[in-house]
């Protein structure tokens, strides 16, 4: 609403007589200014002498749409003295007659007003304001982290192309060298038959060369026996001579030898069939805000959340399946569609491939396995272990194959999420921990050492085996929701979310998978014993691709594509 301009008004007896005297106050009733004199006698009269007056200063602190509200009517000039439910206005005394003589419900003004702005709808309002206020706070919240993440995705992306281009210059690099490399072999093959020739020729040149000489000293030197005898010997190396020649000449010694260029015809056509790398979308998905309305100022209905995704429609459809050794706790998805699963009974990592082939193992000897977490910043997984009384996180750099560093605390560790840049895990006895540059307690309740935990936009979720129960809360560790139902989760161990909100619990004890709704209202189940589930206790959600990773105690991994 705007507020009105500073100046004082000059109303009332003071403006009639033609003086122009300063208001020091101003009757709400009369909906006049009084300078003092006036302001004596309006105290004295006997219409008048109960309204109260407010300063001038208060009056001019009223927003400019309050003051342009009459308190008369503007059609007969009288003051309002009846209000009208039907049409929801005040009346003065003609209005009644002239306009409301067939209303029913119209009631004196005084008694609808009285007590007016200590009413329960004025604290309402007033309320309403207050979580408006917060309302545009979130969305702001929201929108700036939307943005945040345009321009990590925009980052993400630009890599992923300059990788295609450097993967597509490595194999050009590595056909060229292995073209050269033929040429070079064609060549030296070729080359090496002529000079074979041309030695040969050479050798018999300076056999025909002697031979000539031998002559010249024949006819000067030798008997004509000598002579004769000697003749016969050249007739033979001449005969033989133009034998040599005559197969030179008929054979394929003498082709000429040249070296062309054949392109595969996928080359050829490649600058023509391939004007672009890819093309860039965006796309649009609903945004999940808190934001629950107080009940509505006029019709008192409470208003359902800005967003609540339906569970009936999630279809999980089996994609593959990973043998691996038991004793699995955790497990996550990694880039490139390859998964990490970490093994209590063994004390090793397990890196598997996207076609389900091991890849990787690592050993870690310090503390039982537990969970693991995946930072595609700079492609490393944060593996939980934990013993009695110490916990560790291991961060394994892909990159390195090998384990870069380990963090130590004095309370073992167990489920934990990688997000923004930092860690949240669970401490058992010491609640749900952020670790950052410094150590800050999220949840302070000491929860279950067989805990899990996840987090999407501005909420965690966690799993607490002791309590039987799946909570909600935001950064702040204010619980949102708690979920507990025994006959569905009676065990609730491995927890993750989607990029809708919507909750993935896997339960030991029933053998099963189930989805919960984003307010926590709702939950059905996805997979049972049916689908392959003996033992379940891992869970990892991929929001990148929807994908669900799940994993059995003793033995198959089963990773789904999920479809909503």
């Amino acid at each position: 609403m705007r507020k009105m301009a500073t100046s004082s008004p000059v109303y009332g007896i003071c403006d009639l007589r033609h003086i122009s005297q300063r208001s020091v106050v101003w009757c709400p009733e009369c909906n006049e200014g009084l300078c003092g004199d006036c302001k004596e006698y309006h105290s004295l009269s006997k219409l008048s002498r109960n309204d109260i007056v407010i300063s001038v200063s208060d009056y001019e602190k009223l927003p400019s749409d309050v003051l342009q509200i009459s308190q008369a009517c503007n059609n007969h000039n009288e003051q309002f003295q009846m209000y009208c439910k039907k049409h929801d206005r005040p009346c003065c005394r003609r209005c009644i007659s002239e306009t409301h003589n067939s209303c029913k419900e119209i009631f004196p003004i005084d008694d609808i007003i009285q007590n007016v702005k200590t009413s329960s709808a004025f604290e309402e309002i007033e309320q309403t304001l207050i979580e408006v206020a917060e309302h545009h706070i979130k969305i702001t919240q929201n929108r700036e982290t939307n943005l945040k993440s345009i321009k990590g995705q925009k980052e993400k992306i630009q890599k992923e192309i300059l990788q295609v281009r450097l993967s597509i210059n490595s194999h050009l690099d590595l056909i060229q060298d292995n073209l050269i490399q033929k040429l070079n072999e064609v060549e030296e093959k070729e080359c090496l038959e002529i000079r074979n020739l041309l030695k040969s020729l050479r050798k018999k040149k300076n056999e025909i060369k002697e031979l000539k000489s031998n002559m010249d000293s024949i006819r000067l030197y030798a008997s004509d026996l000598q002579a004769f005898l000697a003749k016969k010997l050249m007739n033979e190396f001449t005969t033989e001579s133009s034998k040599e020649i005559q197969k030179l000449v008929s054979g394929s010694s003498l082709k000429e030898a040249y070296l062309f260029l054949k392109v595969d015809k996928g080359l050829e056509g490649f600058s023509t069939n391939f004007q672009r790398f890819g093309d860039v979308f965006a796309n649009n998905k609903p945004s999940i805000i808190d934001i629950v309305q107080r009940k509505n100022v006029q019709a008192q209905l409470e208003a359902p959340k800005l967003y609540i995704r339906s569970i009936d429609g999630i279809k999980l459809t089996l994609k593959q399946t990973f043998r691996t050794n038991g004793g699995i706790k955790g497990c996550v998805i990694l880039s490139g569609g390859k998964i990490a699963i970490t093994c209590w009974s063994t004390d090793i990592v397990s890196i598997f491939n996207k076609v389900g082939l091991p890849e990787l193992i690592v050993t870690i000897k310090l503390g039982k396995l537990f969970d693991a977490t995946y930072n595609p910043d700079d492609n490393t997984i944060a593996v939980s272990s934990q013993c009695r009384i110490r916990g560790h996180i291991h961060i394994i750099c892909m990159a390195k194959r090998k384990i870069t560093k380990t963090i130590s605390f004095d309370y073992p560790i167990g489920g934990i999420v990688y997000r923004d840049g930092y860690f949240v895990f669970c401490a058992g006895s010491q609640g749900i921990n952020i670790r950052d540059a410094s150590m800050t307690t999220v949840v302070t309740s000491s929860i279950s050492s067989n805990a899990y935990i996840t987090s999407f936009a501005n909420y965690i979720y966690y799993t607490d085996f002791e309590t039987r129960s799946v909570t909600c809360c935001d950064l702040q560790g204010k619980s949102k929701w708690t979920f507990k139902e025994e006959s569905i989760l009676p065990q609730p161990l491995c927890v993750t979310v989607d990029n809708e909100g919507q909750v993935y619990v896997v339960d030991n004890k029933v053998g099963n998978v189930v989805v919960i709704s984003p307010d926590g209202h709702r939950y059905r189940q996805l997979l049972s014993t049916k689908d392959g589930i003996t033992n379940p206790w891992a869970l990892s959600y991929d929001r990148s691709t929807d994908r669900l990773l799940f994993v059995n105690w003793m033995d198959n991994a089963y990773l789904y594509t999920v479809t909503k």
